[in-house]
C-alpha cells in the first residue's frame, strides 16, 4: 500500500500512481503495476520479488497533467 504525503506530512493528492519492480543484476526487466486510489487516500498495489536478491522498487506519481515525481531505491528481498 502506498500512502502519499507532502514534506510537511499532509496528504498528497495524485492523479495516478504506478509501481515498478526490477532486478537488473539477474536480468529481470521492470514489471509495472498501476495502483488504484482508495477513498481513504491510499494506493494498494501488488508486485512480488520472484527470487531473493537486491530488487529496485520505484514509484511514478502523476501529480498533474504535466507534472510527475519518480522515486527509486534499492532494497533487499530474502
Amino acid at each position: 500500500v502506498v500512502q502519499l504525503e507532502t514534506p510537511d506530512e499532509r496528504p498528497l493528492t495524485a492523479m495516478a500512481v504506478s509501481v515498478t519492480l526490477s532486478n537488473p543484476a539477474i536480468g529481470v526487466e521492470p514489471m509495472t503495476a498501476q495502483a488504484q486510489r482508495q477513498e481513504d487516500g491510499t494506493w494498494p498495489v501488488h508486485l512480488s520479488a520472484s527470487v531473493p536478491g537486491r530488487w529496485m522498487p520505484g514509484l511514478v506519481i502523476l501529480i498533474s497533467d504535466f507534472g510527475q515525481v519518480r522515486l527509486q531505491a534499492p532494497t533487499l528481498s530474502k
